[in-house]
């Protein structure tokens, strides 16, 4: 260690602590919704979450759970994403102070990225992006290392590091490109471009891997070593190249290796056994996500002005959410939004005018990880986006999807800081001038972040919780999808709570793996040849439940045609509404609709996560769960009346979201 590596190593320490604190005081002390439920489900149980699977992230988090005495598997998994990105803001906290020998810039610009908005709630709840986040960073410090130094190791080290984006998230690999190209820099900016060539193949590689092409990966792992053999060396006249291509190439394969951790724990039959990789070619089934509708390039899902309009959307989302914590443009928000990015423009001319090696790869990340993502992901408009411009009824995606463009909005995050740092050097306390700027971006968005309040720190697992107690013993409970079904698995699987209810999300039942999965838990004999639809499938699974006397429930969030063909094909004569289920019956004289007695008792029991209000938030899930969590006692107020209310509000509640129907 030297005096020079002093500011880079405060800047990250200072850096790092304070974001570890904020992320913290600002974590979910439990369960949230959307996929953050099963991934602590999969830490919880050594599982295999949704595809690709993810398995050394579940590893990282289970490790964690283990080490740390007093931790749930959600709060190690939590405690895991802050650590992460703080880690990661910590680092390239440490590359700014090196590149500029200024501590307090380093610090300011490391502040700026961990507090954009999409950073902050990765941040804050049990998900892989936080993780990958710090893969990135780790990749840029690494091929900073190479580029100064000239050395190789750092270059097979960020090969492995990249390569290590298929067991982990394949999210972390978009900076690779640029990672590389600062790596195989010489110092005085030129690029070694057939060493860029050697590692295009190893980035090939890892990418037609994660699309399940075995032989193709190896072929262009073959290539990269060609590329450093001795004959390589002779036709592209780069001397030395081959140690460390050769040996990047079968770190690349140790890399790899760690996806077996899927193999290995399907065979065991976890109680999360997403896709069931239990075979190689399942597991290269899992890995290339084919059971989703991955979209192609082309067609466009949505003309691709829209798509870049969406990413724009999402940017206004990054700074002062506190003033306007909702999808739509504000006066309140947006001018702070239109700030952060003349800073984020001044500051880019800053790092291009200062060191430009570094502002170069800075702007092939910032390019790649938002434009770059939008042309491959091919994502339909965003829940709130595009009505009134698509076609009426035109498919939107299921919830906003600001986190894959959360690279991008990291790397603006830097530059506001730069350029914060930039317009201070005009006053007479620079340094002071420039941090108010990082720290009115965490008071902006602290209040519209922030999960510890009620009702976001328990409303997750309150639901949970009423859903499987309505269930009748030993019953089977269909539900919906990822929020009805993932805070379910995780309190029955790692908490013990209502251990004898088979739950069966019936948006998976289309897939064959899960459709035998859930035959063999539940001991039932499905055809697998019955037609691919969750009414066909669920039906055929409702009906041999009935039929052997058992009790079916379906959850309140499962649409009410859907629910009603489902009980047509079991033979379902009445649906008895139940707290936060319907119970499937078959009898000659039904009973009333709404089981009065439990249901009051079910509303009881969800009355304190009703009474906070909810925070506004583009996601809007807290609020959705909150009008869910009032349908038990609206059911009840029909039951006393007898009839439907005539408020359309009160209307809309019991059909939409309560599907009382």
């Amino acid at each position: 260690m030297t005096t020079r590596d002093m500011p880079a190593i405060r800047a990250a320490v200072i850096t790092g602590l304070l974001l570890v604190t904020v992320y913290i005081c600002t974590a979910a002390p439990s369960l949230t919704f959307w996929d953050a439920s099963e991934f602590a489900t999969a830490i919880g149980t050594l599982g295999i979450p949704h595809p690709p699977g993810t398995p050394l992230y579940v590893a990282l988090g289970s490790t964690l759970w283990r080490l740390v005495p007093g931790l749930s598997p959600v709060q190690a998994g939590t405690l895991l994403s802050a650590l992460a990105t703080a880690g990661a803001c910590a680092i390239a906290a440490a590359l700014v102070a090196r590149v500029s020998g200024r501590c307090a810039l380093g610090v300011i610009c490391g502040l700026c990225a961990g507090a954009m908005g999409t950073i902050w709630n990765n941040a804050t709840e049990t998900e892989v992006y936080a993780v990958s986040l710090f893969s990135v960073a780790l990749q840029l410090a690494l091929a900073w290392h190479a580029q100064a130094s000239d050395d190789d190791r750092p270059r097979i080290l960020l090969a492995y590091v990249a390569a290590l984006s298929v067991p982990l998230h394949l999210s972390a690999l978009v900076a690779t490109p640029a990672a590389m190209l600062l790596a195989n820099t010489d110092v005085q900016g030129r690029v070694r471009w057939p060493a860029l060539v050697g590692s295009g193949a190893l980035v090939l590689a890892t990418v037609m891997l994660s699309k399940g092409e075995l032989l193709v990966s190896l072929c262009c792992l073959g290539a990269a070593v060609f590329v450093g053999s001795p004959r390589g060396m002779r036709m592209t006249h780069v001397p030395g190249a081959a140690p460390w291509l050769r040996n990047a190439s079968v770190l690349t394969l140790v890399a790899w290796s760690a996806v077996c951790i899927m193999l290995l724990r399907a065979r065991l039959s976890p109680y999360l056994n997403q896709g069931d990789p239990d075979t190689l070619a399942s597991l290269l089934h899992v890995m290339s996500r084919a059971q989703y509708d991955v979209a192609p390039l082309w067609p466009r899902r949505a003309p691709l002005w829209l798509q870049v309009g969406n990413i724009a959307q999402y940017a206004d989302w990054q700074v002062a959410l506190g003033a306007w914590n909702d999808v739509t443009p504000s006066l309140w928000r947006t001018p702070f939004t239109m700030l952060a990015v003349l800073l984020g423009a001044a500051g880019g001319v800053r790092h291009w005018r200062a060191h430009r090696i570094s502002a170069r790869v800075m702007l092939v990340l910032l390019v790649l990880s938002t434009l770059g993502v939008c042309v491959q992901l091919n994502l339909r408009a965003g829940p709130s986006y595009g009505i009134g411009v698509l076609a009426q009824g035109a498919l939107h995606e299921a919830r906003e999807r600001d986190y894959f463009f959360a690279l991008g909005f990291w790397c603006w995050g830097l530059w506001i800081g730069a350029g914060a740092w930039a317009v201070a050097q005009r006053v007479r306390r620079p340094v002071l001038f420039a941090s108010l700027v990082p720290l009115l971006m965490i008071l902006g968005n602290w209040t519209a972040v922030t999960r510890a309040p009620q009702p976001d720190r328990s409303l997750a697992m309150a639901i949970a919780d009423e859903l499987l107690h309505d269930v009748p013993p030993h019953g089977l409970l269909l539900t919906a999808g990822d929020n009805d079904s993932y805070p379910l698995w995780y309190r029955q699987a790692v908490d013990s709570v209502r251990p004898d209810v088979q739950i069966v999300v019936t948006s998976l039942l289309p897939a064959n793996w899960y459709l035998r999965e859930t035959a063999l838990r539940a001991k039932l004999n499905v055809d697998t040849t019955v037609r691919a639809t969750v009414q066909a499938r669920a039906g055929q699974i409702a009906a041999q439940q009935i039929g052997r006397r058992g009790a079916l429930a379906v959850s309140i969030l499962l649409d009410a045609d859907i629910r009603n063909a489902i009980g047509r094909a079991a033979g379902v004569t009445c649906w008895r509404r139940v707290g936060l289920v319907d119970i499937g019956l078959r009898s000659a004289r039904c009973p009333p609709r709404v089981d009065m007695e439990r249901s009051m008792a079910s509303s009881q029991r969800l009355a304190p996560i009703r009474r906070p209000v909810a925070r506004r938030s583009p996601d809007g899930m807290v609020a959705a769960f909150q009008r869910v969590a009032s349908c038990p006692a609206a059911a009840v107020d029909v039951a006393l009346t007898g009839r439907m209310p005539a408020d359309s509000a009160r209307r809309a509640l019991l059909d939409i979201a309560c599907n009382l129907r």
